[in-house]
């Protein structure tokens, strides 16, 4: 949508929503190519509120079985979550 240039959706609304990272491994082809996937992701999640939302979303977070780990990014306003 922000590619299109669609009125409903905001540069400053895309930086609130958490997003998803997949691990793999790359080669010398860079990355158009990844060799394999790694079958870990990693979630970052928005927390504006500052360390105190952080916290309160690393322990929801960490009682998700597949949570590897959960810590606070070095900005303090976002979770990275390692699944």
């Amino acid at each position: 949508m922000i590619q299109q240039g669609s009125s409903r959706l905001l540069l400053e609304d895309a930086e609130r929503l958490p997003y998803l990272i997949f691990s793999a491994t790359f080669g010398k082809m860079g990355l158009n190519k990844p060799i394999s996937f790694t079958g870990l992701l990693m979630l970052n999640i928005p927390c504006p509120q500052g360390i105190q939302q952080v916290s309160e979303m690393r322990r929801r977070v960490s009682q998700i079985p597949y949570t590897v780990l959960a810590f606070a990014g070095v900005s303090g306003v976002t979770l990275k979550v390692r699944e």
